[in-house]
């Protein structure tokens, strides 16, 4: 079992490799390790959860929208103290993104889309990658016909 220093640097590695939307070898550690750092440190550990997030990046990166959608839920629904609401708002992202492929709704993820921009803007600081989050998913929407509504939203980060 890591330490908790090197579980979150093993995740920092993975997030970038996310980032790149290129999920590699530190991805597939963390999911190889995230059920032991589940049992040792409780699943509302923000370490843990981080964790549980890549694993729902890599099915959705993976194209495995059903999956992904299961795992961003899980999180979703894990009670989250409110220094983690960071995390909380990925996860939302995360299901609105698989309700279009999952459902061929794009009302319900436009929806949640803004539903998570406008927690965003009530926060005193929030996280640089729930913002990249929304701006990515925020051109799906818009070429799916959300286009002012989106600019509109965005321009109020």
């Amino acid at each position: 079992m890591p330490s908790r220093r090197e579980f979150d640097d093993l995740l920092d590695a993975a997030e970038r490799e996310v980032m790149a939307q290129r999920p590699g070898p530190q991805v597939e550690r963390v999911v190889a390790r995230l059920r032991e750092a589940e049992v040792a440190w409780g699943p509302r550990e923000r370490l843990v959860v981080r964790a549980q997030l890549v694993r729902a990046d890599r099915a959705r990166l993976e194209g495995d929208w059903p999956g992904a959608g299961r795992l961003y839920r899980a999180v979703e629904r894990t009670p989250l103290g409110e220094k983690d609401v960071d995390l909380l708002l990925e996860a939302r992202v995360g299901v609105a993104e698989c309700l279009v492929p999952e459902q061929d709704d794009t009302e319900a993820a436009f929806t949640m889309w803004k539903a998570v921009i406008i927690e965003l803007r009530g926060l005193s600081r929030s996280s640089l990658k729930v913002h990249r989050r929304c701006r990515e998913f925020a051109a799906e929407l818009a070429e799916w016909g959300h286009h002012d509504e989106v600019e509109t939203m965005l321009s109020s980060l």
